[in-house]
């Protein structure tokens, strides 16, 4: 008698599609329900795309548009709803982590039709440091980027179908809601002996629609989450006192064309020295000194310009990481600064 083999069960894929699916969606809603048990906020990635969205939102804006310039000092210290309830303007925040300002300032000035006022955060190890350096490169690669994404459908979906989503639900702050983040942060491994610290922060703030950075509250709180900030801040010094000062001549001349450009269409540019403690107080002091860098900037360019140590009892706030201020920080300095800039002639209060 000869056995039949049975035949082969062929696999409804319309039914693995719906499990799958549900799947996901069980997955999705899980993590959204954990993201919100734990007070987690929407927050956009420190991605191009990003940056890219506000320059898209500044164009879109009036010609005498507010904007901030410089680099996560700006972003954490400067509150935007006391900014707004001071003078009823809500500037466009387009200060970029780890970033010096020329390569934005540059580009507003090629904006001929703008004529906004311009308020520039000089973190010197930053705004000083030598062109080659990655913290320069990167930003010149995202604002030349600006051109390309105006013609890309990538970007343009990613505008009006994900980033709306991105900006509702929690679960897709990446940094908070990660696997491989949530373990690494459990985990604490620690680094191999001589070997320097990889710039993998641990999830310590969020970034707002408005392109503003605020510290969550394990950021401020967790010792561990602060001194693993702590650890890459002290490789990141190391790293500009390395690479060391750029080329002054070249870049206030730089600094300078722009500025007049603006200042003939009546725009009114503004430095500001937010405070820093810690190892880049020491690498800003050593490195990249106030007299050759804040002061003469703002001297030769004839700006106007706030340094927190000509007003300590007003902006001499201390930073609870070395380089930005938390949120009542903020909202203490952004008053304080206001109050100066007006006595400055330069914003108007209501």
């Amino acid at each position: 008698m000869k056995l039949q083999r049975p035949l082969p069960q062929r696999t409804d894929w319309r039914a693995a599609l719906g499990g799958a699916v549900l799947t996901l969606t069980a997955l999705l809603i899980a993590t959204e329900l954990d993201a919100r048990e734990r007070d987690v906020l929407p927050s956009a990635p420190w991605a191009a795309e990003t940056w890219t969205s506000h320059w898209m939102r500044f164009e879109a804006a009036p010609d005498d548009q507010t904007v901030l310039l410089g680099a996560s000092r700006m972003q954490f210290g400067m509150d935007m709803d006391v900014w707004e309830e001071r003078t009823g303007r809500r500037p466009i925040m387009l200060a970029w982590p780890g970033s010096p300002p020329w390569h934005v300032l540059s580009k507003l000035a090629a904006r001929e039709t703008f004529r906004g006022d311009v308020y520039i955060s000089l973190a010197p190890s930053f705004a000083f440091i030598k062109e080659q350096s990655g913290f320069a490169a990167r930003m010149v690669g995202v604002v030349a980027g600006v051109e390309m994404k105006r013609w890309s459908l990538a970007y343009r979906l990613h505008e009006q179908l994900w980033l709306p989503i991105q900006n509702a639900y929690p679960l897709f702050n990446t940094d908070a809601c990660s696997p491989i983040q949530r373990l690494r942060e459990a985990l604490l491994l620690p680094n191999r002996e001589g070997s320097r610290k990889p710039a993998l922060f641990p999830h310590s703030a969020d970034n707002s629609k408005d392109n503003a950075l605020r510290f969550t509250e394990r950021g401020l709180q967790d010792p561990d989450i602060l001194e693993w900030q702590l650890d890459i801040y002290r490789t990141i010094t190391v790293i500009q006192e390395e690479t060391g000062l750029t080329d002054m001549d070249a870049l206030v001349a730089r600094a300078k064309a722009d500025i007049d450009a603006l200042e003939r269409r009546g725009s009114r540019v503004v430095f500001v020295r937010y405070p820093s403690s810690g190892s880049f107080l020491d690498v800003e002091t050593k490195v990249f000194p106030r007299e050759a860098c804040f002061d003469r900037v703002v001297q030769e360019t004839a700006a106007d310009g706030v340094h927190y140590t000509d007003y300590p009892d007003r902006l001499g706030l201390d930073p609870p990481e070395w380089s930005h201020l938390d949120a009542e920080q903020a909202v203490e300095f952004t008053g304080a600064f206001l109050d100066i800039v007006e006595g400055l002639g330069v914003t108007p209060l209501r």
